[in-house]
């Protein structure tokens, strides 16, 4: 990309935010206030989004993998059947489903990334590989396998589990 516009501009958040709203059981994250903490720092109000119940993921990164896998899929469908109004909901319905039987989406992760690209893999039917270095918790692997991913362990820290996904 040659500037962060063309990543990083109100209309691909809208786009997100437009796709995303429209899952079965989103709803926006709440916010829950931390008032002893303010009075201890001397501050009117401290608020943190909880999103430890968004889609049953217990992750805070639920979002932003699981949308990428369907936004890749998406464009990937339009492109290879030249068919643009092919949507993340018909790719979730299954309607492609012959069509993305052998794709696979990967990445690597300390673990709160994979679970979301895992849950999105699992929503869309395809398969996920999953790098994680030998630092990350067992508990996490387990939480990524329980949505069907695979994991790969790679020696070393997380730079060294990007280098395996080539």
């Amino acid at each position: 990309y040659k500037n962060t516009d063309e990543v990083l501009n109100s209309n691909l958040f809208d786009e997100a935010y437009s796709h995303i709203s429209t899952w079965p059981d989103y709803h926006p994250t709440p916010l829950r206030s931390l008032p002893g903490l303010a009075s201890e720092l001397g501050i009117g109000a401290i608020y943190y989004k909880d999103e430890s119940e968004r889609f049953g993921l217990k992750s805070f990164k639920a979002l932003g993998g699981s949308y990428a896998v369907i936004h890749v899929l998406t464009e990937h469908l339009r492109v290879t059947l030249e068919d643009s109004s092919i949507t993340g909901a018909d790719i979730k319905s299954g309607k492609y489903a012959e069509h993305l039987k052998d794709f696979t989406v990967a990445t690597a992760t300390d673990g709160n990334h994979g679970r979301s690209v895992a849950w999105g893999a699992q929503q869309c039917g395809i398969k996920c590989k999953i790098y994680m270095h030998k630092g990350v918790s067992k508990s996490r692997a387990i939480a990524v396998e329980l949505l069907g991913a695979e994991v790969t362990w790679v020696d070393g820290n997380y730079d060294d589990s990007l280098i395996k996904i080539k």
